[in-house]
């Protein structure tokens, strides 16, 4: 005997449930009430929840947006950088346009702890040429230890790629014969500074070699 399939939204069966061509089939011994669920009552309680989930979220949270834009001094490139400050955090949105084409190439959304982040919107962004090409890299600072600075670096490679690094430094000194940047870190009051080499190398900040200087105090035992 074939049974008849129930196509009405909402069935909770007990047992197996078939898919396809075959229907779920209710427990005849289970109340009607309890296998049926009501359509508008299922919506009613998803959009109570969805509101609550967005009060949760956004309750007490006023983001500021602040928006720049720097044009490249050597390529027709602009780069606009714009921050949201979620007060526990600051979400900062790095976008470059191509000017020729008038089109938007390259795209990265990071986040920076506040606590340590300065000015992100300073006047000069284009600090260094780190892969040696003649075309200064964009600088963001994404975080602010006590003895040095920590940069996002979105380098511009000549086949037009647009790479993203960290680079951090006390100082920063480019070996320009030998195409190496030279860093040094502070150390504080308990440690000497320490001078790493590093060189851009297929799309990546490789270390050649690192030191530490002597300290002006004299080395100290740990």
């Amino acid at each position: 005997m074939q049974r008849q399939r129930n196509a009405e939204p909402g069935v909770v069966a007990d047992g197996p449930i078939c898919h396809g061509l075959c229907g779920a089939q209710p427990a005849p011994s289970r109340p009607a009430a309890k296998r049926y669920v009501g359509a508008k009552e299922m919506m009613i309680k998803g959009a109570l929840l969805s509101l609550i989930i967005l009060l949760a979220t956004s309750s007490g949270v006023q983001a500021e947006v602040q928006v720049s834009r720097y044009r490249h001094p050597t390529l027709p490139y602009e780069v606009e950088l714009a921050t949201e400050d979620r007060k526990d955090e600051l979400m900062a949105t790095v976008a470059v346009i191509d000017l020729r084409e008038n089109k938007e190439i390259y795209r990265d959304i990071s986040t920076i702890p506040p606590l340590f982040s300065r000015s992100v919107h300073r006047s000069e962004h284009f600090l260094y040429d780190i892969n040696f090409d003649g075309n200064k890299e964009f600088f963001v600072e994404n975080n602010n230890p006590m003895h040095y600075e920590s940069y996002a670096v979105y380098v511009f490679e000549p086949d037009g790629r647009i790479i993203k690094v960290v680079l951090e430094y006390s100082k920063v000194f480019l070996d320009l014969k030998n195409k190496h940047i030279v860093c040094t870190l502070s150390g504080g009051m308990s440690d000497c500074p320490l001078e790493i080499v590093q060189e851009f190398r297929g799309g990546r900040l490789e270390t050649i070699s690192s030191k530490e200087i002597p300290c002006e105090w004299g080395r100290q035992e740990k």
